[in-house]
């Protein structure tokens, strides 16, 4: 049961949209999504609007919104050893590993304009990033040992921003459309522990390489498409769906030797050995053939829908909405590739020499059809004040087989709340707060990174010599508990133009 280095790569640039009900996503961007746990399909009465329903911009008063906040994250993995896991590492298979819990925090700034050109249409602008992990360091040693969780998680830094634009009409007094198109940029850093062989019994301390995936994808499109329409002065119905393109970025690998050893550990780092794919000789004395850009991570994004229910009441100074939605979370393959013509280049390194990374590979996402439910609420105080509070619960995305601490892969709940207090010439100051939970538990035996090619080589035909096939090694390390907690702390301006 050994990962090839190309298994480590597949969870590093798992970049997330500004939703909470993906098989990637923790956060909601702007106010009024982040104080109402994501209840805002049918209301859009803000310039965020553009982030969740264009069709919302139509019919607002012009005006920007500068928001931003904190995000903190926890996310901790107990491992358990597969059964048939004979890694030599002083666990028993079947054991349990010590959990492991890495901290993040980060910031999110979001900026949206509402630009009325018409009683009837109006234009929107936003640039928003909706989640960075931040310096995420996961420990790579625990009690002197390599961590249980190096395969999964090491340190990690990625983050996606994106630019909008989006115009919305209403063609009758009832009803209004919008669309927004964006621009998405990716950011990837992020480093994780692969092993060298596989077949064999393994010291981890000797055995195991650490990777680092650098890349960035300047261009990921994105579009979303809205539908409002009011039933009667107290019931409005919205709609959306929402689409972006694969995540593709391109960089360089970093590959280091040794560095699990109980030297290293310890700080001693003279035995280390390094390999990097941006340098013409990739790190390793008589290769050629690698520079920055060759290697490549692609990755799918989900597919979503929403439906939400609006109802006004008390002379429209409070409302109520439920909003369903449906995640079709990719199922198919994360993609590797790093060409070249370097010496070396898809065999795997030997035990104390830097080695480079096999030609491609693919890694099933186990992504699956989720449904989810948001509620939220608003209530005006005397028209200087409003408060929000939202509650959500989010049916798991991914099979639990295929469960790492990086993606959100179980069932998760979320509450918040907001308050808006309006000041003299037209400013209104916001803040608000938001916590969400994720748990699940692997099962199957059957962990992320399955496809694990040749060893040194030795193809032949469609099997590997030793008769495995060639990317169909099962990999039962993500066998374990994994646990996220989100906690959200935010503020704002919404300032009339």
């Amino acid at each position: 049961m050994r990962d090839g280095i190309f298994a480590a790569l597949f969870v590093l640039a798992c970049a997330r949209p500004a939703r909470a009900d993906g098989l990637y996503d923790l956060g909601q961007a702007g106010f009024e999504a982040s104080s109402r746990s994501g209840a805002v399909t049918a209301r859009g009465t803000t310039p965020t609007a553009i982030l969740h329903n264009p069709a919302g911009l139509a019919g607002q008063a012009r005006a920007i919104e500068i928001s931003g906040g904190g995000l903190a994250r926890k996310t901790c993995f107990a491992r358990v050893k597969d059964r048939r896991d004979d890694t030599i590492d002083g666990t028993t298979p079947g054991g349990a590993y010590p959990t492991t819990c890495d901290r993040s925090a980060t910031l999110l700034p979001a900026l949206a304009v509402a630009l009325p050109v018409t009683r009837d249409v109006a234009l929107g602008a936003s640039w928003a990033s909706p989640v960075a992990s931040g310096a995420q360091p996961h420990p790579a040693g625990v009690l002197g040992a390599p961590s249980p969780a190096r395969y999964v998680t090491l340190d990690n830094d990625t983050a996606f921003a994106a630019a909008s634009l989006g115009v919305a009409v209403k063609p009758t007094p009832r009803l209004a459309v919008g669309l927004a198109l964006g621009w998405g940029m990716a950011r990837i850093d992020a480093s994780r522990a692969a092993m060298q062989t596989k077949g064999e019994p393994v010291e981890p301390a000797i055995g195991d390489v650490r990777v680092r995936f650098v890349g960035w994808d300047a261009f990921v499109p994105e579009a979303r498409l809205g539908v409002l329409y009011a039933v009667t002065d107290a019931l409005v119905i919205g709609a959306s769906a929402a689409w972006r393109d694969s995540i593709l970025a391109r960089g360089h690998v970093e590959t280091e030797a040794n560095a699990f050893s109980a030297r290293a550990l310890a700080g001693d780092r003279r035995g280390v050995v390094h390999g990097d794919t941006s340098r013409p000789d990739c790190g390793q004395a008589g290769s050629s053939g690698c520079r920055d850009g060759t290697a490549a991570l692609e990755i799918p994004m989900p597919i979503e829908g929403r439906l939400g229910a609006r109802m006004l009441g008390f002379d429209r100074r409070a409302d109520l909405e439920l909003d369903v939605y449906w995640t079709r979370n990719p199922t198919g393959d994360v993609v590797f590739s790093a060409p070249g013509t370097a010496a070396g280049l898809g065999v795997y390194p030997v035990p104390g020499t830097a080695g480079v990374l096999p030609p491609s590979a693919r890694v099933p996402l186990g992504g699956v059809t989720s449904l989810g439910a948001h509620l939220g609420s608003t209530v005006d105080v005397a028209g200087v004040l409003a408060v929000s509070w939202g509650a959500s619960y989010a049916a798991a995305p991914q099979d639990p087989a295929y469960q790492t601490p990086l993606l959100v892969g179980g069932a998760r709940w979320g509450g918040s709340v907001g308050l808006e207090v309006r000041l003299p010439h037209g400013i209104t100051a916001l803040g608000t707060g938001a916590v969400m939970v994720s748990r699940s538990t692997g099962g199957g035996g059957l962990g992320a990174a399955t496809g694990v090619p040749c060893v040194r080589g030795d193809l032949r035909g469609t099997a590997c010599g030793d008769g495995s096939p060639v990317y169909g090694s099962l990999d039962a390390k993500n066998l374990g508990t994994v646990e996220h907690r989100t906690t959200f702390v935010g503020a704002g301006v919404r300032i009339a133009l």
